[in-house]
């Protein structure tokens, strides 16, 4: 579902892109003796963000220019709300070399948010 968003978000291109590639941009930061939570990061060699649209990519209804219309632009605003549900915190970077980087941290405790049940 996260290749989906991303490309929906017009950040990783579907004509011709090989998938493999953005799966082994995963990384998983193990946490250290004193960290606190657990960070994932997913990055592609794209073009990246435009300046300044780091944040705007989570608000609902946003679409890239590269996206063509594809998708309702909800995508990366629900990763959003069920990160922060989960007492998390999500952003988005330009890498140096080029492409972006999507990064999210989870805490490795606490208490999980309550479950709403399906009939509510």
């Amino acid at each position: 579902m996260l290749f989906e968003r991303l490309q929906k978000a017009g950040i990783y291109p579907t004509g011709g892109a090989d998938l493999g590639d953005l799966q082994h941009a995963i990384l998983f930061h193990r946490p250290g003796d004193t960290d606190q939570a657990i960070t994932v990061e997913v990055a592609d060699r794209g073009p990246g963000l435009p300046a300044g649209e780091e944040e705007k990519v989570f608000e609902k209804f946003y679409q890239g220019d590269a996206a063509g219309g594809r998708g309702a632009g909800l995508g990366l605003a629900i990763c959003r709300g069920v990160v922060k549900a989960h007492g998390g915190r999500i952003w988005a970077q330009n890498l140096p070399e080029g492409g972006v980087a999507f990064l999210f941290t989870l805490p490795l405790s606490g208490t999980p948010p309550a479950s709403v049940p399906l009939n509510a």
